[in-house]
Formats: C-alpha cells, sequence, structure tokens
C-alpha cells in the first residue's frame, strides 16, 4: 500500500501480511441472467497496533487502515 501524497516522504510505502474471505450468491433471474451479491473483509494484523508518526514538517499523517469491508452487487449475463 502506498500513500498518494503531493510529494513522497520516505515510510510511506509498507508492505503487508494480510488475511480475508470474500463470500457471494449468484441469483438465477431468467436462463441467461443472474444477480450477484459478494461482501468481503480483509485484515493486517500488524497494522492494528500502528502509531502514526511526525513527519519532517511537524504533521502526523492518519495512520493506514489495519482492515477493510466491502460489497458489491452486479449483474452477470451468461453467453
Amino acid at each position: 500500500m502506498q500513500r498518494d501524497l503531493p510529494r513522497p516522504a520516505g515510510g510511506e510505502t509498507r508492505i503487508d501480511a494480510r488475511a480475508g474471505v470474500l463470500g457471494g450468491v449468484a441469483v438465477p433471474v431468467h436462463r441467461a441472467w443472474r444477480v450477484i451479491a459478494a461482501i468481503d473483509a480483509e485484515l493486517a494484523p500488524g497494522r492494528s497496533r500502528d502509531v502514526p508518526t511526525r513527519n519532517e514538517a511537524g504533521v502526523s499523517p492518519s495512520p493506514f487502515p489495519f482492515f477493510t469491508l466491502g460489497a458489491a452487487v452486479g449483474v452477470e449475463l451468461a453467453l
């Protein structure tokens, strides 16, 4: 993950181990059409203990999130 900053600063890029789950369902509406719904969650256990540090300008940036949640809804066409 990398922060989108006007000027890159040292320590703004990090690689973490993340664990996640994804679940989805497809509901047939017609012979060729399906409605799709999905949810997902992701966790980076090492990030939960992060404390934001101040940069050279004395600004404390917001910490990277240690979890994410997501959802999706869509339509699928079987060809």
